[in-house]
Formats: structure tokens, sequence, C-alpha cells
């Protein structure tokens, strides 16, 4: 099953039954479909892209920062100025990521977003074991398709509240 998005933004594949959220958009933030979003500092309804989230330092630190306060993957676009809610797909939902490059991947591998010294990416993730938030769910031996299938790990605070 595809769920199409709300708006001209691209709509990331969604596989099977996703499990789907309801989240307000931080003011004057633009999300694309299909970006990582990312819990706003100390507030769980409220969501900003994965590169927003506070810089930690260096790379190693903002994958940890952006695995920290992850949701999930925006189903429908926000434009700046906007505050309605979007569709959040969260775990454990299946889709498809694109890994920042083009490398194979192998089922059972974990995931983190891609980061530099300054944030994380919106819609890259690399192949990580410490940051994770996917799994992979279906080998890749290509080397020049950046496309894999995953599934989203449950989030720091999904599990928080599944322990309340």
């Amino acid at each position: 099953m595809t769920i199409a998005a709300q708006s001209e933004h691209v709509t990331p594949r969604i596989l099977g039954s996703p499990s789907i959220r309801l989240f307000e958009v931080e003011t004057a933030t633009v999300i694309k479909a299909g970006s990582f979003v990312c819990y706003k500092s100390g507030v769980t309804d409220i969501v900003i892209p994965a590169s927003s989230v506070a810089d930690a330092g260096d790379a190693v630190a903002n994958k940890e920062a952006v695995a920290d306060v992850f949701v999930g993957v925006a189903l429908d676009g926000s434009d700046s100025g906007k505050t309605d809610q979007i569709r959040v797909a969260m775990a454990p939902t299946q889709l498809y990521l694109k890994l920042g490059t083009a490398a194979a991947i192998d089922s059972g591998d974990t995931v983190s977003v891609v980061a530099d010294a300054d944030n994380g990416a919106d819609d890259e993730v690399i192949e990580d074991t410490t940051s994770q938030i996917a799994v992979c769910v279906k080998s890749k031996s290509s080397t020049t398709e950046k496309w894999f299938k995953a599934e989203l790990l449950r989030t720091k605070q999904q599990s928080a509240e599944e322990q309340s």
C-alpha cells in the first residue's frame, strides 16, 4: 500500500500498513514529505526536520542527537509559516530509505541519519550500529542504487511511553 502525501513534495514509498501519528510543525519551519522528523527540544507534540536539531559539535554527536529525538518520516509537507498537523510514519513502518552513498547493505544491518559537523541530513542514512533509526529488511547488493527496504525502529520516546 502506498500512502500519498498531501503536498507538492515527493511522496515516500511506504510498504504494508504503516503506523501513523499526527504532529504539529514548528512555526516558520519547512518540512518536505519524505523528510526525517524529530521532536522539538523538550516538546513531544511538535516536530522539526532532522537538519534543524541543535548542532551537537561533530558528526558522531549530531547522529546521536538526531537519534535521541527521532520521530519518523513525514508523509506530508509543510510550508514555512504553516503549523498544521502532518502525518508521520513511525515504527514499525516498513519503507524505502536512501543511503548517503551507493553501497551494498545486508538484511539486519542498522542505519542512522547521515550527519556532518553541523547537522543531520533530512533524508539520507548510513550503515551504523550506534545511533540507529532503522534496520535493513532486504539485502541490497547493488552499489549503484541508493534505495533499500527498511523498517523504522522504535524511537526512544515510544519506548519510554511503553514502559510508563
